[in-house]
């Protein structure tokens, strides 16, 4: 390409077109330093398009994703189970205290089966006392009528079989005196009311513990609390009926049996010898052997428990003898053989002087 010049003017010392060096560039320039700068530039970066491949897992990816799946449901049900197992564990107590309730409420089960019925009147002949409603069985005299083996006093516990005697008062008590230690034709539950059926009928269970012979052996039967019992003939009238007796009550005579300490029932006599003498005769079981004549030298468990009863027994019958016409400021005390040597030793007590005792 040749070379290109122009004129140069100059005046005073000045030229009229610029030199080379002055001014404007040469013709062509400015295309040339465009394209020597897109020649400088880099080229773009060419990316290829993403394969669908890669955006699957790999089989090690895949093999790694199920076991921490695996192990995360491992896990979740595990903390499943030690959640179950710390519930269980918080509930086993009250679990256990239910089923000891379900068990000790199998005999109060037991009482409200033997219900006859509901709605049954009491016969005009019963007598109600603090425990329950005493049902006499009906003698062979006229307006005379006999109550056996009537609870007067039970054990703190069904097998505190050494413990002292007491009188039933709470619902406890009276449950043990008149349920759990008669036999089962002999009480009943109606309209929610404990009734004692005075008839006379013993089997082992209900028995005062005692030796009893059976096939030419003696064998134990019975338990101890049956032991608190006491039976006795008395008169009832209708009320147009008038008492023979008037206002006053019958004598009471306490018959203390006993002519060895290993067997024992005393036995009421008549209903008519009772009728024409015209007394409230009263005999009285209690505890026999080592149930009622030891010494363990503790509180609670001293000696003479056979005593001890009968001295409940009395309290029994002053306090509810004006129920069945007898005088409880007239009390007879009648002992027999080894049933002497107890009134006695009551008599010799301080603990019976409330109970007007007057003579043996």
């Amino acid at each position: 390409m040749p070379k290109l010049t122009s004129p140069i003017f100059s005046i005073g010392g000045s030229s009229a077109h610029p030199t080379n060096s002055e001014g404007h560039a040469p013709r062509g320039y400015g295309a040339s330093s465009q394209k020597l700068e897109d020649d400088n530039k880099e080229p773009l970066e060419i990316k290829n398009y993403i394969l669908l491949e890669s955006l699957l897992p790999s089989p090690e990816a895949w093999e790694k994703i199920s076991k921490d799946t695996r192990t995360n449901r491992v896990r979740f049900l595990a903390s499943i189970g030690v959640i179950y197992i710390a519930i269980w564990v918080a509930h086993a107590p009250v679990a256990v205290w239910k089923a000891w309730s379900i068990a000790h409420d199998t005999q109060l089960k037991r009482l409200l089966a033997d219900r006859p019925g509901l709605r049954q009147p009491l016969p005009a002949s019963c007598i109600i006392t603090h425990c329950a409603a005493l049902c006499p069985e009906a003698s062979k005299t006229r307006d005379w009528y006999t109550l056996y083996g009537v609870p007067y006093a039970t054990l703190p516990q069904q097998k505190a079989y050494f413990a002292s005697a007491t009188h039933p008062y709470t619902f406890k008590e009276c449950y043990l005196a008149y349920w759990h230690g008669v036999a089962k034709v002999k009480r009943a539950l109606i309209n929610g009311q404990m009734r004692f059926m005075g008839k006379q009928a013993y089997d082992d269970a209900s028995e005062c513990a005692q030796m009893k012979l059976k096939k030419g052996k003696n064998v134990p039967v019975g338990k101890p609390q049956s032991c608190l019992t006491l039976s006795f003939h008395f008169p009832w009238y209708k009320e147009n009926q008038r008492s023979p007796l008037g206002n006053h009550g019958m004598p009471i005579v306490v018959y203390i049996g006993g002519s060895y300490l290993m067997s024992h029932r005393p036995r009421l006599i008549s209903s008519k010898l009772v009728s024409e003498l015209r007394v409230l005769y009263v005999t009285v079981n209690y505890r026999l052997g080592v149930f009622g004549f030891s010494d363990f030298g503790i509180d609670g468990s001293g000696p003479n428990h056979g005593v001890a009863d009968v001295r409940e027994a009395l309290a029994w019958i002053h306090e509810n003898a004006p129920s069945f016409g007898g005088d409880k400021s007239r009390v007879m005390l009648y002992g027999e053989d080894s049933g002497a040597t107890i009134a006695a030793a009551l008599l010799a007590s301080s603990g019976t002087q409330y109970l007007l005792i007057n003579g043996v």
